[in-house]
């Protein structure tokens, strides 16, 4: 899936990046999406900024289902920068609210005050995140939030990301990968 916010268009691809489908946002009345991500069923989760919704629509555009609006379950709306479907929730971050979490039916579950974190991810039961050359990662079920400082030899970097008990990092010379103990 790719998705160019600028045309509010998805274009769907095959394994091959063939492209099976296009989506405009624009002709579904859908006019501010600044995030979006496949589900686990191979639908599109999308945060509609104009009525403050999580929506779920098919490769079509038709929508499946949606939350209520924002607006009537929290004092103030996020300005989301990811979302994310792992194991069984959807996961919408704010750098300045923290994490949403909602089940696949669109119910309001938890809210997580991780602040100012940059390259969040989810997988399994653990929620990862950066911020201040730290790595932290939080353990769902458990609920232990662990702090890790990044080495000195990680050095300048063009991205990173931690997942699957590891982090990658991409610099000028490939993608160097540590595990986390």
């Amino acid at each position: 899936m790719l998705y160019y916010k600028n045309y509010s268009t998805v274009v769907m691809l095959d394994r091959l990046l063939t492209v099976r489908n296009n989506i405009n946002f624009r002709k579904q009345q859908i006019f501010y999406v600044n995030n979006v991500t496949l589900s686990y069923d191979n639908y599109i989760w999308i945060f509609d900024e104009e009525d403050f919704k999580l929506k779920k629509i098919d490769e079509e555009g038709k929508l499946l289902l949606e939350t209520t609006s924002w607006r009537m379950l929290f004092d103030t709306v996020p300005s989301l920068v990811k979302i994310v479907d792992r194991e069984n929730y959807v996961y919408l971050y704010d750098p300045q609210k923290g994490f949403y979490i909602f089940d696949y039916y669109g119910g309001f579950k938890k809210r997580l005050s991780f602040l100012n974190w940059t390259n969040v991810e989810v997988n399994k039961d653990i929620v990862y995140g950066f911020s201040n050359d730290k790595l932290y990662t939080y353990r769902l079920n458990s609920l232990q939030l662990k702090e890790y400082t990044l080495p000195a030899f990680f050095g300048k970097f063009i991205s990173i990301k931690a997942m699957n008990g590891k982090v990658y990092l991409l610099n000028e010379d490939g993608v160097d990968i540590y595990q986390i103990k």
